[in-house]
């Protein structure tokens, strides 16, 4: 990889009996404005340039740099309190932490171009990206053939608005700004470790995710520490998301509490009768549903649950009641049935299929009740599949963008699915989703499990 260093100034100084026998780099950011047009081009160039370019010339082979659009760009900065992409990027100049902020959100949108020879017919493809410990998973809608349809991070996903390629590198222009993680929790990328960062994924390298810290610990206060200097100023909006320190305290102390009354006097009139306490409330309803299968009558997109089911002569009774305080993930028909569709099972895998619909139901359930508006983005939730398996099989929940609070998508282990509506029934919810979110890509890496 070629870092832009000492070196390459001297070969620019040097005159031009050197330059004439230096070899000529691409510029990326020419040619992203070439590929995307004006609009998009510059807007990537005003952010990669002080942030990835600033570091490096060129990208390592065998990854894909993935460019969110003007408006994802404009959008991402809004929820940072920036009304426009060139305030927030002159603001990271001085201030340090919402640089590194940037350069990290920036290596997440680096990854390593998927092997398609190695992957098959798979539609969803986890790819390891420049943000050590970071992965991010590329969607192919049509099949591996006609390229990535959506990019999804943890926090958010994208789709693909269009293909090019910038100095020999794949890019793909995305619709918005991937988030690995919220953040306020998001650790800062210092500049100087970008070339690093890229060298370790160009090796390969499955780096672990560094702790949210930044550096060692403070050393502990002396006994008489020297007086703050003065900080920067504030980005324009007053507390944007990504300053998490709590306010000094008041330089003065509080006021003492007032001193409590005198006792009333001979002739004071003896004071009134305490108000009888409230009545209390009222039980809440008992739940009229025993099972699930009972409710399907007052709940009738329980019926698509119970379908699939079916396919294994297993009741929906088996996933328990209203009571329980669960949250099903429940699919449109539609989309059930297009879950079937991309699995791609031939007539002689049917039987296989029948094998695995237990663990299909199983991930569908998380085994607590969620009521939307009270759940924070990027929160992941084991479900009963993991619950049976002892493995991994968690469901996140997220949003589209950074301005949102909040989440409207599930993300599973390879895809996501829209929030149409929630509904709560007794003390559990239903949430209505426009996929099927699956535990494995292919029926062979679905575990086997039973719902006995």
């Amino acid at each position: 990889m070629l870092r832009v260093s000492a070196a390459l100034l001297l070969v620019c100084l040097a005159g031009p009996h050197v330059l004439a026998t230096a070899e000529v780099t691409c510029s990326i950011t020419s040619e992203l404005k070439d590929s995307f047009g004006a609009e998009d081009g510059t807007a990537a160039s005003l952010v990669l340039s002080s942030t990835l370019l600033g570091q490096v010339s060129e990208l390592p082979s065998g990854t894909t740099l993935l460019v969110p659009s003007r408006q994802a760009w404009l959008e991402f900065f809004h929820g940072l309190g920036f009304s426009t992409i060139t305030s927030a990027m002159k603001n990271a100049t001085q201030d340090r932490h919402l640089k590194k902020l940037i350069n990290s959100v920036v290596l997440y949108h680096v990854v390593a171009t998927p092997d398609l020879n190695a992957t098959g017919d798979a539609l969803y493809v986890p790819v390891h990206t420049a943000l050590a410990g970071y992965k991010a998973t590329f969607e192919f809608a049509e099949g591996p053939g006609e390229g990535a349809t959506a990019v999804e991070g943890l926090v958010t996903g994208a789709s693909v608005i269009e293909q090019g390629e910038a100095c020999g590198t794949p890019v793909l222009l995305l619709d918005a700004v991937l988030l690995p993680d919220q953040l306020n929790k998001l650790a800062g990328t210092s500049s100087l470790d970008i070339p690093d960062a890229l060298d370790a994924l160009a090796a390969g390298k499955d780096v672990s995710r560094p702790p949210p810290q930044e550096g060692p610990s403070p050393p502990p206060p002396t006994a008489s520490p020297p007086p703050p200097t003065a900080s920067l100023p504030p980005p324009p909006s007053a507390s944007p998301p990504y300053q998490t320190a709590s306010p000094p305290p008041p330089a003065t102390s509080p006021p003492p509490p007032a001193t409590s009354p005198p006792p009333p006097t001979a002739s004071s009139p003896p004071p009134t009768a305490s108000p009888p306490p409230p009545a209390a409330s009222p039980p809440p309803p008992a739940c009229p549903y025993a099972t699930w299968a009972d409710a399907t009558d007052d709940y009738p997109d329980l019926t698509i649950m119970q379908g699939l089911l079916n396919l294994a002569n297993i009741s929906l009774s088996q996933l328990g009641g209203p009571e329980d305080g669960v949250t099903i993930m429940l699919p449109t028909s539609s989309a059930m049935l297009n879950a079937i569709h991309s699995l791609d099972v031939t007539d002689a895998e049917a039987a296989l299929l029948i094998t695995r619909v237990p663990a299909i139901a199983a991930y569908l359930v998380v085994p607590r009740a969620l009521p939307l508006d009270e759940q924070v983005p990027a929160t992941s939730f084991q479900t009963l599949l993991g619950s049976l398996t002892g493995g991994s099989y968690p469901l996140t929940l997220r949003v589209q963008t950074n301005a949102e609070t909040v989440p409207n998508q599930v993300r599973g282990n390879f895809n996501a699915a829209n929030i149409l509506n929630t509904t709560q029934v007794c003390s559990s919810w239903i949430y209505s989703l426009d996929k099927t979110v699956l535990p494995a890509d292919t029926v062979e890496a679905m575990p086997l499990v039973s719902l006995d």
